[in-house]
């Protein structure tokens, strides 16, 4: 019986610490490290923008084990009262990074704009759009922020637009 504790428990950090390394866990959701770049794969680095989607490709590009967040997921990352928010620049490259309140666990998500139908991009360095994977007919939910705020409730955009996205588990 000890034998098998001692396996289950070994069996259980083992477990902890592959996840601890896949990505950051903000308010109870873990947030992978980079954006989706070719479809199932991450950018190397936080600060890439990674490739632009539209949205229902953006609901099967992230890799095995990973999801495209909810709406929900986007309102636990600015939960003001458990993540601290603030626009700074990694990599090069601005945006906002979100930290835990609790465990000082942060992620990085860069302003890479977004590309309209016409594939011209529109607010890179400035704004970051990304997708969720929630639905308002004939539109779809998004995380929006900039230097100077965040929205995660508000904005609906059509799907035909390409947006980032960030994957969770």
């Amino acid at each position: 019986m000890k034998k098998l504790f001692f396996f289950l428990f070994t069996a259980m950090l083992a477990g902890g610490a592959a996840r601890a390394q896949d990505g950051a866990t903000i308010n109870g959701v873990i947030w992978a490290k980079g954006n989706v770049g070719a479809r199932r794969t991450f950018v190397a680095h936080p600060g890439e923008y990674g490739n632009a989607y539209k949205f229902r490709k953006a609901q099967r590009v992230c890799p095995k084990g990973w999801r495209v967040p909810t709406h929900g997921d986007f309102r636990k990352l600015y939960d003001q009262a458990r993540v601290e928010s603030v626009w700074t620049t990694r990599d090069g490259a601005n945006g906002r990074l979100f930290t835990d309140k609790l465990s000082g666990e942060s992620v990085f998500l860069p302003a890479a704009g977004f590309m309209n139908s016409g594939k011209r991009l529109i607010q890179g360095e400035t704004d970051g759009f990304y997708w969720s994977d929630t639905r308002k007919w004939p539109m779809g939910y998004i995380l929006h922020f900039s230097e100077k705020q965040v929205d995660t409730g508000r904005d609906a955009v059509l799907f035909g637009d390409r947006h980032s996205v960030r994957c969770v588990k």
